[in-house]
């Protein structure tokens, strides 16, 4: 709902603010974000003639563009599941897989030397997060009640063993690929 509003305003003042060629590169990612493509745009984009980010008024939208090219796959995985006859863990088992494989994938890229630009906008290097947190989501009520049951110091020490393997693997700015900023 507060898309349009945004986009009217920043319309408005990009007439007025920015110079004829960033105006043209704006109307793209305008209408590129209008059907959630801004991401693709804004990797084909980038480069070393790329425009100051200051000059790309709907640069965030970016990240609204990779979530809703989720939600239009997230169902259709509910429905390829139903399709194949899956059962709960068995479709919990192809989500944990997915996200395993997205993870793959974008160590495979960063290997192969891929623009920052294609690891940081596209939505198959994002998607495990999207999918962790689907499955998360699917078993609410189950951790909730591991959590609340005679069992909870269990879900408790796997929080943080979780927190301790993010510490011990380190951040991606300690990946020399990422120290770009």
């Amino acid at each position: 709902p507060t898309f349009v509003p945004v986009m009217l305003a920043s319309s408005a003042m990009a007439w007025f603010v920015l110079p004829p060629g960033a105006l043209l590169k704006f109307a793209h990612s305008l209408a590129a974000s209008t059907v959630y493509a801004s991401n693709i745009i804004f990797h084909l984009e980038s480069g070393y003639f790329d425009s100051d980010s200051a000059l790309k008024p709907l640069l965030h939208t970016w990240s609204l563009s990779v979530e809703e090219q989720f939600y239009i796959l997230w169902p259709l995985l509910f429905a390829l599941s139903l399709a194949l006859r899956l059962r709960y863990i068995q479709f919990l088992s192809l989500l944990v897989l997915l996200a395993l494989a997205t993870i793959l994938w974008r160590h495979y890229l960063i290997y192969e030397g891929a623009p920052w630009s294609r690891l940081y906008f596209a939505l198959e290097t994002r998607m495990d997060a999207f999918v962790v947190g689907g499955i998360l989501a699917l078993n609410f009520d189950t951790f909730r009640e591991i959590a609340k049951g005679k069992y909870w110091h269990i879900f408790l020490n796997l929080c943080v063993l979780g927190l301790i393997l993010v510490i011990v693997t380190g951040s991606p700015y300690d990946i020399d690929y990422f120290k770009w900023r």
